[in-house]
């Protein structure tokens, strides 16, 4: 997804690259999702983040 990037037009055309996600991609996200069982994965973050 290009529709943030400060200059889309560096993006070359042979390159996918539309400007929001499609219905496919968000189906293909809940398959996976259903075949995890719909479990949500730990994420262990070790030290602080300073922003």
């Amino acid at each position: 997804m290009t529709q943030d990037a400060p200059d889309r037009a560096s993006v070359p055309d042979d390159v996918p690259s539309g400007a929001l996600a499609t219905a496919g991609f968000y189906g293909r996200l809940l398959v996976a999702w259903i075949a995890m069982g719909f479990k949500v994965p730990e994420v262990a973050i070790k030290e602080a983040i300073d922003v």
